[in-house]
């Protein structure tokens, strides 16, 4: 977004933004930004507490006000509330399934592989509800299966070094394409 408001500024639309990573923004020198330390995902604190999302609201409306610059990079002064104290705990910040631990041993039991599948079986419901719902997926890109991207993958933990699966890019480029396939999935 820092790059788009550059845009924006040229044609007269004063932007400001708030940005929850400092070294990206610090790199993209957005016109107006407003950092904020929450945790991804969060950039307003936590959920349903409207005064404190406010005052974040604020402080980077205040920015449009500011005429120092060309770049201003602001830290926001506090902590979010702690999301325990909270009324409605974590209310939509969970895991629809739990979750084992990996064993500790990777190498026995099916290792890599066993664990990736028992993960992507245990999400799948989920995932079809996500596209079922939304009409779209970002999965796809390595032009793989999940199971064939599961394989994939665990060929290269299990110190192998699979045939590409794509002529029109190089191995490590497929590779990426399929780890971003799995964790969207």
């Amino acid at each position: 977004m820092g790059g788009l408001a550059h845009f924006l500024e040229d044609e007269g639309l004063a932007t400001t933004q708030i940005s929850l990573i400092r070294p990206q923004t610090e790199n993209t020198r957005p016109p107006r930004a407003l950092w904020v330390p929450f945790e991804l995902g969060r950039p307003m604190g936590v959920p349903n507490d409207a005064d404190f999302q406010t005052k974040v609201l604020r402080a980077a409306l205040a920015l449009l006000e500011r005429e120092d610059g060309p770049i201003l990079l602001e830290d926001f002064p506090e902590e979010a509330p702690n999301v325990t104290a909270m009324e409605g705990e974590g209310e939509g910040w969970f895991c629809p399934i739990n979750l084992p631990p990996p064993p500790a041993d990777l190498e026995a039991g099916g290792g890599f592989k066993a664990a990736i599948e028992a993960e992507v079986g245990g999400l799948s419901t989920w995932y079809d509800i996500a596209l079922r719902e939304r009409g779209r997926t970002t999965v796809g890109l390595s032009g793989m299966t999940i199971a064939e991207a599961t394989d994939f993958i665990c060929a290269f933990l299990d110190g192998e070094v699979p045939e590409n699966p794509r002529d029109d890019i190089a191995l490590g480029q497929s590779l990426k394409f399929a780890v971003e396939d799995l964790t969207v999935c």
